[in-house]
């Protein structure tokens, strides 16, 4: 006999197949986020449960999850949605899949980032509603990439792989982390140092880049993005 494993969203049909293949799967069918008894009800007989990012697994959910099931998986990297402490009191074994995300995550920032310098999604607005009057020189200009000075707040696994892309825009790259790199992670980028000013990062802080002076603008182009590998 299979071991009963629920899935609480649908996943590429490649690896739903390879599922079956192994266990006796409960699928959440129409796909809609489920709520905390309704995980509870898909799971009433399993022995394991994948999860993903927004899943209530919380320590209402343990205190109620059947004894047979001793591990939970989830679909991200990520485990802000499950009390790991309720986890370990009832004795279920909690995965993820660190790492998976750094290149994805990184590869959108730089996305965002070029996309805002170059005013892509304007652009594209404009071809979608058959808009575009054809080109002239005032028109969208945008500003340029390369050469220019890149500010990451915070230099873990996805801050580095956006570091090591600005390599191909010859840019200068700087940083706040609460630890500095060590020297040779440093160099890996043209330059690198952890010289760019803002508060301490907390919860409760929320000034990390600076206000706009009071009369006028920035003396030079601020594009800000927020790249995380999850909601927020």
């Amino acid at each position: 006999m299979k071991p009963v494993l629920a899935i609480t969203r649908r996943l590429p049909a490649d690896i739903e197949t390879r599922a079956h293949e192994s266990y006796d799967v409960r699928l959440n069918e129409n796909d809609n986020p489920l709520t905390r008894e309704e995980i509870l009800a898909l799971a009433q007989d399993a022995d394991a449960i994948l999860v993903s990012v927004g899943d209530p697994i919380d320590r209402d959910f343990f205190q109620a999850l059947p004894a047979r099931v001793k591990i939970i998986a989830t679909f991200s990297v990520g485990t802000d949605h499950i009390e790991l402490a309720a986890a370990a009191q009832k004795g279920v074994i909690i995965g993820n899949t660190p790492g998976v995300l750094t290149d994805a995550t990184a590869d959108i920032a730089w996305l965002l980032i070029l996309g805002a310098a170059r005013r892509a999604g304007e652009g594209e607005a404009e071809i979608r509603t058959a808009s575009w009057r054809g080109w002239r020189p005032t028109h969208m200009i945008g500003t340029q990439v390369t050469g220019k000075k890149l500010g990451i707040i915070g230099m873990g696994r996805i801050g580095q792989a956006v570091a090591k892309r600005a390599r191909g825009f010859d840019m200068e790259v700087h940083y706040f982390n609460r630890t500095r790199l060590p020297a040779d992670q440093e160099m890996v980028p043209p330059i690198m140092t952890a010289s760019m000013p803002c508060c301490p990062i907390a919860s409760s802080c929320r000034c990390i880049v600076p206000p706009p002076p009071k009369h006028g603008a920035w003396s030079i182009p601020l594009c800000c993005k927020n790249c995380p590998r999850g909601p927020s």
